[in-house]
């Protein structure tokens, strides 16, 4: 129901315009107040906010232009109509100087009030849905933008095919600065942080201009971008500034401790190096809550770098077999890479566990950018299910379990994805290929890369884009030979070819005969 005031010195006006509203738009109109002076009108309507006044010019006290006038400065948005016994050119010039919605002259008739009324309903009904979809666009918005967002994170992450899309990531999130640095934020176990990831987002970003990436396990990682390397001990204290300040809103939000890691600033193309420092400076920061990179004591460094370096090479390469989909080879690597840190470390449960939830991050990040959604990849459960298990042979069966499911989801969608893509880019071709048709046309009209269109036509057709594409183009060739009465000359410009010679040569090579042979 739209709110609307009355205001008229006149009883029988009043009960007039109050018939009139009641019996015409009792569906859609409501009278929230009913003034009969300008003092009265200005304090209902602070009280009430109707969209809608109807006001008289002539009442006692504060006028009526200048009732709206001060009704205005509360809500300039709102619908006023004057209305008055005068039409005196002074009146209806100082209504327009305050913008009100019409003018309408004492009598009024019931068909002038609707028509008004009516107009006015129609426009603020427009305005409503107009802000409706402004609503549902910056909500799309801001969900995509968090989709980017998470993916860009992820490329720095995964470190493939990061040069490739800086510039589309860039240009979709507004990114204009060059140099930039990693910051990984980490709650403490018992936190539970699914519910709050929205107010833990804004936060940062109320602090910095950043982008965030999802919360993975316990941990958010987020890239802040800076116009030049950084590189003075001035600059760096800014960052850990930033921090900490970053850190003292998150505990208030969660009350939790909270750390820190911090690498190096760097240029765009090479942030996964600050995203390692990052991490590196996170799992020294036992004591101190807020740690740079450039902070860390080299005794304090992992055991060995070398193994450090040899983790980092083996999460990739399992990462890499997920996204294969080879369940043979990620369960294999998954025994490796387990053997191999429960020989560095021991019973060290809680340096096993940070390396295993890095990983895990890692394959759920995949999981994440191949589309694969379900319980099985939820960053809750993975933090309920690390916590709860003790025992390092149940640990390692959970990951390398966990790692196959996702790996068998990941297989059984690119069969599904990879034949309905191909499926579509044969369409496309069929309908196409007598235009100027390459490869990126193809992929830019299904949704993928070119690259990527490239390897999975390859191996599930069997022959590259360009082959197939001419052995389309040739069998249409070999029809119209057959069935239509017109030129070589015609047919090679039909099928998408601009010179006969080269159209003869070509269907020659394919053929076994020229076209003046085959017909």
């Amino acid at each position: 129901m739209i709110k609307i005031m009355i205001v008229d010195d006149e009883l029988i006006v009043r009960n007039g315009l109050k018939f009139i509203i009641e019996t015409e738009f009792s569906d859609v109109l409501k009278i929230v107040a009913i003034a009969k002076t300008g003092r009265e009108a200005i304090e209902l309507f602070e009280q009430e906010r109707p969209l809608i006044v109807l006001m008289d010019i002539q009442i006692p006290g504060i006028n009526g232009i200048e009732a709206i006038k001060e009704i205005k400065n509360i809500n300039p948005k709102i619908k006023s109509v004057i209305i008055s016994a005068y039409e005196q050119f002074e009146y209806a010039k100082q209504a327009l100087d305050i913008k009100v919605y019409d003018y309408l002259l004492k009598p009024i008739t019931k068909d002038k009030l609707k028509t008004v009324l009516n107009k006015i309903i129609l426009e603020i009904e427009k305005e409503k849905e107009l802000k409706r979809k402004e609503i549902d666009i910056k909500e799309k918005l801001d969900k995509t933008t968090s989709i980017l967002e998470y993916g860009y994170i992820n490329s720095i992450i995964m470190n493939t095919h990061f040069t490739e899309e800086i510039e589309d990531y860039h240009n979709l999130l507004n990114i204009r600065k060059d140099y930039g640095y990693i910051m990984i934020i980490e709650f403490q176990e018992e936190v539970i942080l699914a519910d709050l990831e929205s107010r833990i987002r804004n936060s940062i970003k109320y602090k910095c201009k950043a982008v965030v990436g999802p919360l993975m396990g316990n941990r958010i990682i987020i890239s802040v971008h800076e116009d030049e390397s950084i590189s003075n001990s001035e600059q760096k204290k800014n960052i850990i500034r930033l921090a900490e300040e970053i850190q003292r809103n998150l505990r208030n939000i969660l009350n939790a401790d909270i750390k820190i890691g911090i690498g190096n600033c760097y240029k765009i193309d090479n942030f996964n190096s600050s995203y390692q420092e990052a991490i590196k400076a996170l799992r020294l920061t036992e004591k101190r809550r807020v740690l740079h990179i450039e902070d860390v004591v080299e005794s304090f460094e992992l055991k060995d770098s070398s193994t450090y370096i040899h983790l980092k090479n083996d999460e990739e390469s399992i990462v890499n077999s997920i996204k294969e989909g080879n369940i043979c080879e990620v369960e294999r690597k998954m025994k490796n890479f387990f053997d191999k840190i429960y020989k560095c470390y021991g019973n060290n449960e809680k340096a096993i566990k940070n390396i295993i939830m890095e990983l895990m991050v890692l394959i759920r990040m995949t999981a994440y950018r191949e589309g694969i959604i379900s319980k099985e990849n939820n960053q809750a459960t993975y933090m309920d299910d690390l916590k709860n298990l003790k025992e390092q042979h149940n640990l390692k069966n959970w990951c390398i379990a966990k790692t196959k499911k996702i790996t068998e989801a990941i297989r059984l969608q690119k069969e599904n994805n990879t034949s309905g893509l191909i499926s579509e880019a044969k369409d496309y071709i069929k309908q196409n290929y007598n235009e100027e048709l390459h490869l990126k046309d193809v992929a830019m009209a299904i949704c993928i890369s070119p690259q990527y269109l490239s390897k999975i036509f390859k191996d599930e057709v069997g022959v590259n884009f360009i082959d197939y594409l001419t052995t389309v183009r040739i069998e249409e060739a070999k029809k119209m030979l057959k069935e239509q009465n017109i030129s070589i000359k015609e047919i090679c410009f039909k099928i998408g070819y601009n010179d006969p010679n080269y159209f003869s040569r070509l269907f020659k090579k394919i053929v076994g005969v020229s076209p003046t042979e085959y017909i």
